[in-house]
């Protein structure tokens, strides 16, 4: 996975984390992502997300997968993002897919993507995205049991709002930035490990229930897990570096970082 690490951009692993989760809830909640973007009730209508990922990734990611397991060589293991309906609906919905299509090819032994998408904000929602999507590549080259090789972000219509070019200018020029590429050796995964950590994001956001880490292997999992449950991410410095600075994390001593 990607991490940007410009301080002046200032990413939140925890709405990067609540938004990788959020991708494979299969019914798309309004309730979930607007936890960690409140912004989001307003991209609704009457409570429904109708862009959202997750119904449209749930339904062919386990059949994605199984095409690249018998077919190493394939090209056809692309999950489109981007519907028809979306299109009919693009006139009085608020909320369009950004992305058009996933599609996935095994390379030399590696897992390689390419995210294809009809509009991007390079300042507001790129980074996110491309950290997203690397994470999805990082876990299906898991439940694949290979390593994650090139990833490819292409933009139709990439763009920068007036209101950010000086924050964008700023970011180019006063601050040190690059991306953090981490865990490239993790390949243990399953969807049984995703549904684990949704269940347990699903109970502390809901019940508050006494946070611990979900018993999954896969050490981006867990990362992205303790970062929606408010523990430390001990196996990304870099996340827990940034969370640190966006955050004040409530330790089990009672005492704040």
């Amino acid at each position: 996975m990607t991490w940007l690490t410009n301080e002046r951009r200032g990413l939140d692993p925890r709405y990067a984390a609540g938004e990788f989760f959020w991708y494979f809830n299969s019914a798309g909640s309004l309730e979930m992502i607007s936890h960690y973007a409140p912004q989001y009730v307003n991209f609704a209508n009457d409570g429904v997300v109708h862009g959202a990922y997750g119904p449209r990734i749930r339904l062919v990611i386990s059949d994605l997968v199984d095409l690249l397991r018998k077919s190493p060589n394939t090209r056809r293991a692309v999950i489109p993002l981007y519907r028809s309906s979306d299109v009919e609906k693009a006139d009085w919905v608020n909320d369009t897919p950004c992305t058009l299509s996933w599609n996935f090819m095994i390379i030399n032994d590696e897992l390689c993507m390419i995210a294809t998408m009809r509009s991007n904000d390079v300042w507001l929602g790129m980074p996110y995205d491309i950290f997203v999507n690397t994470c999805v590549q990082r876990f299906v080259a898991g439940m694949l049991g290979i390593r994650p090789g090139w990833y490819q972000h292409q933009v139709a219509d990439l763009h920068l709002y007036d209101k950010y070019i000086k924050q964008a200018r700023e970011a180019c020029t006063s601050s040190r930035s690059y991306l953090d590429v981490w865990g490239l050796s993790d390949t243990d995964c399953s969807m049984d490990d995703m549904n684990t950590c949704l269940a347990f994001e699903y109970a502390y956001r809901l019940n508050g229930m006494p946070a611990k880490s979900p018993p999954v292997r896969n050490t981006m999992l867990l990362a992205l897990a303790n970062c929606v449950l408010d523990l430390p991410i001990y196996q990304s410095g870099v996340l827990e570096d940034a969370y640190l600075r966006r955050h004040r994390l409530r330790r089990k001593d009672n005492t704040s970082s």
